[in-house]
């Protein structure tokens, strides 16, 4: 696994920019009635690789959401907080 180091100090204006659009359609998105064609829209802007039947619930906390990747059939619940993680797999319930 790659990993990446932010000094946030020091952040380039590419980065400060990504970071602006992606704090503000996680606003948006947390601010979207569920299950609408606008909140699929945003969801798929921020998540672009989700696996089919995932789910994300708001609200939702995530910085560089972009190195998120959400794999298939997986819910994320409300009130979820990421940061920079790489890979988030199938999720298994432990009471069904």
């Amino acid at each position: 696994m790659k990993e990446i180091r932010i000094d946030c100090a020091h952040q380039s204006e590419a980065e400060l920019a990504l970071a602006k659009e992606q704090a503000q359609l996680v606003f948006r998105l947390n601010h979207t009635m569920p299950m609408t064609d606008e909140y699929d829209e945003l969801l798929h802007r921020l998540f672009p690789d989700m696996g089919e039947g995932s789910r994300v619930n708001t609200p939702l906390t995530v910085v560089r959401p972009h190195e998120v990747k959400i794999g298939r059939h997986v819910i994320i619940m409300n009130g979820c907080l990421m940061m920079s993680l790489p890979v988030v797999s199938r999720l298994t319930m432990m009471f069904r």
